[in-house]
């Protein structure tokens, strides 16, 4: 038999009463957690305003390999319907210039095999 348990009376149970601190709060200098976020906060703060060197950044990146480098044309079209004439000129040579299927799906099998 199982015994179904009741919620007790909240007010039945005795409240502790908050224990007050030596008389500082604490982002007034008193120690606690909130005083420690205040500090975490503030830190995270300082980090993030400092000025970054976008220089040394991409230095950094491109030291990395992770930064690509520039395109070797920057006379893409900026409008739409030249852009989009582009792209078929593209596509078409593409099309025109392979005369047989790449088998990428075959190529994929076979390296897997």
């Amino acid at each position: 038999m199982a015994v179904r348990k009741t919620p007790q009376d909240p007010a039945g149970r005795q409240r502790r009463a908050r224990q007050p601190t030596a008389g500082l709060s604490p982002l007034a200098g008193g120690e606690g957690k909130t005083n420690n976020r205040a500090r975490q906060t503030q830190a995270a703060a300082d980090r993030t305003s400092a000025p970054v060197d976008m220089a040394a950044v991409c230095a950094a990146l491109e030291a990395a390999g992770v930064l690509l480098p520039p395109p070797e044309f920057d006379d893409l079209p900026s409008d739409p319907a030249e852009l989009e004439a582009l792209i078929r000129r593209d596509e078409a040579w593409l099309l025109a210039t392979f005369k047989e299927p790449l088998g990428l799906s075959e190529a994929v099998i076979e390296d897997r095999g």
